[in-house]
């Protein structure tokens, strides 16, 4: 209402009176007609010190029933009118002194109540003003507001909203956490369907796409990979294991200075973890090979210390043992005095891989042992036996991972071919294994739909 005249002078002025007279009676019966306890808020009487621009527009949106005294036309009335409308449904009461002159412009076709001093005009006001009240209030459908009428608009207080938003949030992880948990249960090809509507889910879990950017490098879509290993990383960059599987995948794709630095960053995260000590160790050997077949001897031995680094952290296990072997048996072109010691270590790990080969433990990826035994078997001579293991363990690779695991392994083995460091029956085998790890690849690139 106008704070302090209502217009011309032949107008009821007094402000006060009016409050007493009519304003808290009509409060006063609306709290008696709900049962609830009210409270008569006029801008206009808070203490001067409250800021009014901020207070007067909260009231027009929080209060449940809000009266625009019209009288006189007083523009500011008609603003806070406006800002009512924009953001409440209603319930929204006009008032006047004279309705055909006070109310104007598009709000002088909605229903206005007429007030005045005499006894029966103040009787008629309040009985109309409380009617339209309890009758709004007791209906939460109805849309007094000119401008929300035509409108599918829900007003929300900003910490409401945010509520609702930290809980969509909340449950959109929960919903992702069990694909992610249904992903590790399914086949490759559909544990990759289910992380990719995880990463949708939650763009934000750092989880989600580690997971989705192992399978995907797993099934040899380095690419893939890398976007979601980068996106993991990004989101947490204290994960040494999400920056061990992006070097890996960079490594893959033959984006070798980039895999050397995320291996530094895992191995400065968790500098005791073997197995980012291995894939380091996969690394420098790659980054030993030229263009021109021959070798950096310095970089192939840091390749066979990372191994060894690996081996002293794991203990027995054919993965570290059996690479760092490897490794050596390419050392020995330049000293072949070692390669007898090295071949008597190779013999010897072939009962520690038959032992892991064999022992039926639990192992998402059996079939990297039973390769290990193949190694142990080709290298010392044992060509058939090993052909025959080799086929096993390509039965024990889906087929969607089949390229990824076999070109892994046969990297080495063109190694061996290329320094000739095998006798020519082992040397003969060696090739053997390779075509049959390349006809498997080719088959299960037929075989395997993309995704």
């Amino acid at each position: 209402m106008p704070g302090s005249i209502m217009g011309r002078p032949d107008r009821w002025n007094d402000v006060d009176e009016i409050k007493r007279s009519l304003l808290e009676p009509a409060a006063e019966r609306i709290g008696e007609q709900l049962g609830r306890k009210h409270e008569l808020v006029i801008e206009q009487d808070k203490p001067t010190g409250v800021p009014i621009y901020d207070s007067m527009y909260s009231e027009a949106i929080r209060s449940d029933v809000y009266i625009a005294d019209l009288t006189g036309a007083n523009p500011n009335v008609y603003l806070e009118l406006g800002v009512r409308w924009a953001l409440r449904d209603g319930v929204t009461i006009l008032i006047a002194q004279n309705i055909k002159e006070d109310v104007k412009f598009n709000v002088s076709g909605v229903r206005a109540f007429q007030y005045g001093p005499k006894p029966t005009e103040l009787s008629t006001a309040i009985n109309k003003i409380v009617s339209a009240a309890v009758i709004g209030l007791q209906d939460p459908h109805q849309i007094d507001s000119l401008v929300r009428k035509g409108l599918s608009l829900v007003q929300l207080p900003r910490n409401e909203l945010q509520d609702l938003k930290d809980e969509i949030s909340r449950l959109k992880e929960a919903q992702g956490d069990d694909l992610v948990a249904a992903a590790r249960k399914s086949a490759p090809t559909q544990a990759i369907r289910l992380l990719r509507q995880a990463t949708d889910l939650n763009p934000v879990s750092s989880h989600a796409h580690y997971e989705l950017g192992v399978a995907l490098r797993k099934a040899a879509d380095y690419p893939g990979a890398i976007v979601e290993l980068r996106e993991a990383v990004k989101l947490r960059d204290d994960w040494g294991e999400a920056w061990r599987e992006l070097a890996i995948a960079l490594n893959k794709s033959e984006q070798l200075a980039e895999a050397d630095q995320a291996f530094r960053r895992a191995v400065e995260l968790n500098p005791k973890d073997d197995e980012t000590w291995s894939t380091l160790g996969s690394l420098r050997r790659r980054l030993s090979r030229s263009p021109t077949g021959s070798f950096n001897w310095t970089v192939l031995r840091e390749a066979r210390d990372a191994y060894h680094h690996a081996s002293q952290l794991r203990g027995n296990d054919t993965y570290s043992l059996l690479n760092e072997a490897r490794i050596d048996l390419l050392l020995s072109a330049e000293e072949p005095a070692t390669r007898p010691g090295v071949m008597s270590r190779l013999r010897r790990l072939e009962y520690l891989a038959r032992f892991e080969a064999d022992s039926g433990k639990p192992d998402d990826e059996p079939w990297w042992k039973a390769l290990d035994l193949t190694d142990t078997l080709l290298l010392t001579g044992r060509v058939d036996e090993g052909v025959a293991e080799l086929r096993s363990a390509i039965e024990l690779i889906d087929p969607s991972q089949r390229e990824f695991s076999l070109t892994s392994y046969i990297a080495p083995l063109r190694d061996f071919l290329a320094l000739k460091v095998l006798d020519n029956p082992v040397a003969a085998g060696v090739r053997e294994a390779i075509d049959v790890s390349e006809q498997a690849i080719e088959a299960a690139r037929r075989a395997t739909p993309a995704d």
